[in-house]
């Protein structure tokens, strides 16, 4: 009789050690980066390529004849616009994003 409390016992202990390991392991989300971890608007194109990395997209954009890149990064899941003819950060988002650079930001 007393075999078979202590099995029970054991039986109910795994069960919900495991239910434990389970949940956890569902729980852990992929890192997101603080806002304060992204490049600011002004960085140069060479110091983003070097903190950063190759960019997993580049798209090319001109809203009135001004030329624009959106480098995004999937990993950290930012874009940053740069100004083509200064080569300078001029916007940065979370997500994927194309759009160009306010006048006042440059």
């Amino acid at each position: 009789m007393i075999f078979f409390i202590y099995f029970r016992f054991l039986l109910f202990a795994l069960f919900g050690l495991s239910i434990a390991v389970f949940v956890s392991a569902c729980s852990t989300a992929d890192p997101v980066p603080e806002p304060s971890s992204i490049l600011g608007a002004g960085q140069t194109l060479e110091f983003l390529l070097m903190s950063e990395g190759e960019p997993t997209e580049v798209i090319h954009g001109s809203i009135d004849g001004e030329h624009f890149d959106s480098y995004y990064y999937r990993i950290s899941n930012t874009t940053y616009i740069i100004n083509t003819e200064t080569d300078y950060v001029c916007s940065e988002a979370f997500g994927k994003h194309v759009g160009s650079c306010s006048p006042e930001l440059e």
